[in-house]
C-alpha cells in the first residue's frame, strides 16, 4: 500500500524560498539582540549565520510540508498562491 502525497511542489518551493528570505532578513536584528552571547561562542560569525539559516530552513521545510499535506484534508486552500 503506497501513500502518495499530493503536495504542490511549486507552491512548496515558493513558500520555502520566501521563508528563507525572511530568515535572512531577521538575522541582523536577532544578532543585534544577542550581541553579548555571540561574543562568547567559539564559532565564527559566518558559520553561525550559515547554521542559523540551515536550522531554520529545515524547520520551515517540515512545517510547510506538513501544512500543505494537511491543508487538503482539512479543506484549507490558498487560491492566490495556487493561481500565482
Amino acid at each position: 500500500m503506497s501513500k502518495s502525497t499530493s503536495i504542490n511542489w511549486k507552491l512548496f518551493s515558493i513558500l520555502f524560498i520566501a521563508s528563507l528570505l525572511s530568515v535572512i532578513a531577521v538575522l541582523p536584528y536577532a544578532f543585534d539582540l544577542q550581541g553579548d552571547a555571540l561574543k562568547s561562542i567559539p564559532l565564527s560569525l559566518p558559520l553561525v549565520v550559515l547554521l542559523s539559516i540551515i536550522q531554520s530552513g529545515i524547520m520551515f521545510a517540515i512545517c510547510i510540508f506538513v501544512g500543505l499535506s494537511l491543508s487538503k484534508k482539512v479543506g484549507f486552500e490558498s487560491p492566490v498562491m495556487h493561481n500565482w
